[in-house]
């Protein structure tokens, strides 16, 4: 779910163009895992075994994606470093910024999917064990995911930027939060239920996941052509 950031200082730019191929081409693959992974001609040519490893090759990716998006956020901040007095400095903590919460709770949110998406791979537990350690993850994740789409599409709006069809940025935050939504909703649909034993939704969830990350993929092809229109 890749976020377009603004950067402060132009000492910066270059190695901000390698990042930002870095997390599109991540986020790119990651999205391509969860959008191919829960058809059923992938899931049933990989066998149920090689189609997890799908997912949790996806989270990888986007872990690594969010955790590189947001040290770029600490590693370039307002007031992180001033031009001509060397490297950066990393801020940790910048809580007036939008970028540095939307990309903080979506790194939150990648490292909850690694968890449900290892967790995913065993068998034989119960209906509570699965909704426990393997559900609950997978909402949360999806939770974090919404909220962080929601923040970077309200900081948008807040800094006065006017929707428009051109506007690559637009549709980069436009898609990310429908991508979130779909999640979400796969998310709900994959309640174990403890009558049956079996997905609350199980079609559902498998379409969730599969347009939820065609949206996050497209938002990731989408991030390198904004980057090249804004210079970074």
């Amino acid at each position: 779910m890749p976020h377009r950031h603004h950067h402060a200082s132009e000492n910066v730019s270059a190695s901000v163009s390698a990042r930002t191929w870095w997390i599109a081409s991540l986020f790119s693959l990651g999205s391509l895992c969860f959008a191919l992974g829960p058809l059923p001609p992938v899931a049933v040519w990989l066998g149920d075994r090689n189609d997890s490893l799908v997912f949790v090759f996806g989270a990888i990716c986007f872990t690594s994606a969010a955790s590189l998006s947001f040290l770029q956020v600490v590693g370039e901040g307002q007031g992180s470093a001033v031009a001509g007095s060397g490297p950066a400095v990393r801020r940790w903590w910048q809580p007036e910024s939008s970028d540095w919460w939307a990309d903080g709770i979506q790194l939150i949110g990648t490292l909850a999917f690694n968890v449900t998406t290892v967790m995913a791979m065993a068998v034989g537990w119960s209906a509570r064990q699965e909704n426990v350690r393997v559900w609950a993850p997978d909402m949360i994740g999806s939770v974090c995911f919404l909220l962080s789409s929601a923040v970077a599409l309200s900081a948008a709006a807040a800094a006065g930027r006017q929707f428009r069809a051109t506007d690559t940025a637009w549709w980069i935050a436009v898609l990310n939060l429908a991508g979130s939504a779909a999640f979400g909703v796969a998310a709900v649909a994959a309640l174990v239920l403890p009558a049956s034993g079996g997905l609350a939704a199980p079609r559902m969830d498998n379409l969730g996941t599969s347009i939820g990350g065609f949206f996050f993929l497209v938002a990731s092809l989408l991030l390198v052509t904004e980057a090249k229109e804004a210079g970074t």
